[in-house]
């Protein structure tokens, strides 16, 4: 059990510091989006 309590933390470790990369506006995903939106059109 407690092994699996330090996988628990460790994950959620993990999930808060992809929360905080997700908060930094990132310049190329709303390209990426707009050119899978124009992929989608065609």
């Amino acid at each position: 059990m407690r092994a699996y309590r330090r996988f628990f933390e460790a994950h959620q470790a993990a999930l808060s510091k992809l929360a905080d990369i997700k908060a930094i506006p990132d310049p190329v995903t709303p390209l990426r989006l707009a050119s899978v939106a124009d992929e989608g059109d065609a």
